[in-house]
Parts: C-alpha cells; structure tokens; sequence
C-alpha cells in the first residue's frame, strides 16, 4: 500500500513540472468547456456479505452467517471513458462530469471462514470455499469543484453517484445485481499542448448495502435465506482529456 501511494506522489509531482513548463509555453488553462477523456487504471474492492436463514416458527431460531476478516478482497484492472463540461471563474473551477469504467476486479477465495450464529447462542465456525465476486461495468455521474494552481493545471475535488454491476456466487450458485452507491475523488490534470491534457485521479466509492434476490435457488421470502452484500471500491486512473 506504502509504495502505491508513493507511486502516485511521483505521479503529481511529475504532473505539476509538466504544468509548469506549459504555463511557459503560453498554453491555454485545461478543463475550460467541453471535454471528453479516456484512461485506465488499478483498483482494489472489498465485497462483505452476510447471509440470514429466516423463521416463520416463533421456536425456531434464526440462523446468521458472515464473511470473517473484513470481507472478500478483490483487485484489478480498469478502465473506460469519460465527458464533461467546465468553467474557469478566475482561478476556481466548477464543472460536471459522466463516465463509463470496465473492470476486470475479482478475487481468489481460496476457504473462507464464516460464523453460524444458530439455536442456543452455539456460535460454530463453518467453511465456505464457493464464494466469488468479480466487477463488471460502473458508470456514473459527478460534480467537479477545482482550483488552478497555474494556468495549465487544474486540481479537483468531485462527487457524486454511481451504479456497478456485479457477479455474485455463493455455495455454487451465481447472480448478476446493481448496485449504486457514493463517489468521492481528487484529480489533477495539466496541459500537454494545446486542447490536450493528462489526467491522474483516485476516487472511493461506497456503495449501499445490496440484498441480493434469487441468488440461483436461494429466493429471498419470510422463511428463506436473505443475502446482503456491502462492497466498497478505491480506484486510481491515468488518462488523456481532449478539451474543445
């Protein structure tokens, strides 16, 4: 993790100079009016689950399982496009963006620990060796509030909304559900030359808890099994933007 994140201070530092030597070329300021983008990167997700065997027999108790050690880890590729639309006011910036990322963000389960937490308060430890995640599609739409640091090179906050796509499998049966969720991130961008920029931007996503419905033969009903799945997703992309 210490040398990702070093990885990504080079990165700005590497940005800035870059900005700076095009502010003295004479270069236009970046993110000023419509732009369109593509980029890839690198992500990590953790998809927690927990699952309930639910009663209707009031004498009956009800039983609970959960993924042990956080949740599943998955990590991975990704990549997409972007467009959007900006205004320069002085030295802040105020804009808006939509994007499209696929992924290929899965992970190797190998066994996985859960809890049975039925009848008598008898907590017994189960293995589950069939449960998968993998990330498909995420798309979505945010604001962009920013700063220029010099003429050619805009620093950003943005948030907003976004839905993925996932493929979800429990003791040998699969499902592919949405979920939407929270997107917040920084940005930095600096001018290449005219009307060309490159873009390095981190964002965490968080998504709501999702109850997964007919996971295979598991059909959520008041004396059935309820699957909740709660997946969150840091993601780090390098790309180009082409402002017009």
């Amino acid at each position: 993790m210490k040398k990702g994140n070093s990885w990504v201070v080079m990165l700005a530092a590497g940005l800035l100079f870059v900005g700076t030597q095009t502010v003295q070329a004479g270069s236009s300021a970046v993110g000023d009016g419509g732009y369109v983008g593509v980029n890839g990167g690198f992500g990590t997700a953790i998809v927690a689950s927990s699952a309930t065997l639910n009663r209707t027999n009031s004498s009956q108790a009800t039983t609970g399982w959960d993924i042990a050690d956080g949740g599943i880890g998955m990590d991975g590729a990704s990549y997409g496009a972007f467009m959007g639309y900006g205004f320069r006011m002085g030295s802040f910036y105020a804009g808006a963006e939509v994007d499209g990322h696929w992924s290929d963000m899965k992970f190797d389960p190998g066994a996985i620990s859960v809890r049975d937490g039925s009848g008598g308060g008898k907590v017994t430890k189960r293995t589950v060796t069939s449960a998968s995640a993998e990330l498909e599609f995420t798309g979505g739409v945010a604001g962009r509030l920013g700063y220029y640091v010099n003429p050619s090179t805009l620093f950003s906050l943005n948030g907003g909304l976004v839905g993925s796509q996932f493929d979800v499998s429990w003791g040998g049966t699969a499902e592919e559900y949405w979920d939407p969720g929270a997107r917040y991130g920084v940005a930095l961008e600096s001018s290449l030359f005219d009307g060309i920029a490159v873009r390095l931007d981190w964002s965490i996503t968080d998504y709501y808890n999702a109850e997964v419905f007919g996971l295979g033969h598991m059909t959520e009903k008041p004396s059935g099994l309820s699957v909740e799945i709660q997946p969150t997703m840091s993601v780090a992309h390098l790309g180009l933007v082409y402002t017009f």
